[in-house]
């Protein structure tokens, strides 16, 4: 069996976009309250994880610093809900 990385990749790209479209269909069906508890368990899961994803876009990117990193992402979920970028 021949294994080509980058059809593989291309591949996998289609089938995530093809779940994520399914998952927006079902999404847009939401009521405001079903689409405000979505929204409070992303800003619970991003306060969880603040400090670990701070850390991995100071390793990745190699710009600033975790602390200040993690300051902003505990803002992020918990006052700002969505309108911060990583």
């Amino acid at each position: 069996m021949i294994e080509d990385k980058d059809l593989l990749s291309i591949q996998e790209v289609r089938t995530k976009v093809e779940k994520a479209y399914s998952a927006w269909l079902e999404y847009r069906t939401f009521s405001q309250e079903q689409i405000d508890a979505v929204v409070e368990r992303v800003g619970a899961a991003a306060r969880a994880n603040a400090r670990r994803l701070a850390e991995m876009a100071v390793e990745e990117t190699g710009y600033g610093n975790a602390r200040d990193k993690y300051i902003k992402n505990i803002l992020c979920a918990d006052r700002l809900r969505g309108s911060c970028a990583a």
